[in-house]
């Protein structure tokens, strides 16, 4: 059977390839499936479903998702969303309160770099793609392309860490509300790469119990940046709370170089089974 990828980016959000590029990218490669998950946004969906209808039986099967930034410990934690009814209109509601909270602190963070003499507008950051949902890896894109910064991780590591002057923390929807607007639009909510937020295992452990008893339906073992005994650390999570186990590349293109749609870093497989079990978990 074909691999899977379940965390993927377009440039609705901060990835480099549009939605349609992504389908004709997962039928060449070829996967068997993949979720799209831009962050806070569902724009991306309608151009990725119109793709896999003009392909036909050689698409890939898409799974409608989202991914959602919320707020917990002081940090910005991430909750996908897999199987989604996309016009819902609650789970629209929430992503468009995220997508207030995102503008103005990108709004916030523009006027910091401008006042400092590093022009930029919300439109730059959008490269061509009208109402994306901007992260930090747009303003890390914008700063190595003009120079300020020498490569991306240089762009984090020097302007757009927690630590930074540029640095602008936003308000977030809470964890709970994230997961209940999963569910209102039919959804599975699954903690994205759970050991990447800088807490200690305990504080993973805390966190994971908490959202579960949310609501929280799986956790993300299987995941590109991650080595094995990671992976292992998660899967060992997962059965612990009897949560699901989900998988995938979080591609966005050359916005993170080397990493593959499908394939991570070289050693990526999520096999179908893992989107066989979420399917039937749905039910």
């Amino acid at each position: 059977m074909l691999p899977i990828d379940l965390h993927v980016h377009s440039n609705a959000s901060d990835g480099v390839d549009d939605p349609e590029a992504l389908v004709a990218l997962a039928a060449a490669i070829p996967l068997a499936a993949f979720a799209l998950t831009d962050h806070d946004t569902l724009d991306g969906l309608d151009g990725a479903i119109c793709a896999c209808k003009k392909l036909g039986e050689k698409a890939p099967e898409l799974i409608p998702g989202v991914e959602i930034s919320a707020g917990y410990g002081g940090r910005d934690i991430h909750i996908l969303g897999l199987f989604l009814d996309h016009t819902n209109a609650a789970l629209k509601e929430t992503l468009a309160f995220a997508r207030r909270m995102r503008d103005k602190r990108n709004e916030e963070m523009i006027r910091r770099f401008t006042d400092a003499g590093i022009p930029m507008t919300m439109e730059s950051l959008c490269y061509g793609r009208r109402n994306a949902s901007i992260t930090r890896a747009n303003f890390a894109r914008y700063l190595t392309e003009h120079g300020i910064a020498k490569d991306k991780k240089d762009a984090f590591d020097r302007f757009l860490d927690v630590t930074s002057a540029f640095y602008v923390p936003r308000t977030y929807p809470s964890p709970e509300t994230a997961i209940t607007a999963i569910h209102e639009a039919g959804g599975l909510a699954i903690l994205a790469h759970p050991l990447s937020y800088h807490f200690s295992d305990e504080q993973v452990l805390n966190m994971t119990r908490q959202l579960k008893e949310q609501g929280l339906n799986g956790v993300e073992a299987i995941y590109a940046a991650y080595s094995a005994n990671q992976r292992q650390s998660v899967l060992e999570l997962a059965k612990r709370f009897a949560l699901l186990v989900c998988g995938g590349s979080d591609y966005h293109g050359a916005n993170k170089p080397g990493l593959m749609l499908g394939t991570g870093y070289g050693d990526l497989f999520v096999p179908y089974e893992i989107l066989t079990k979420l399917k039937e978990a749905r039910k």
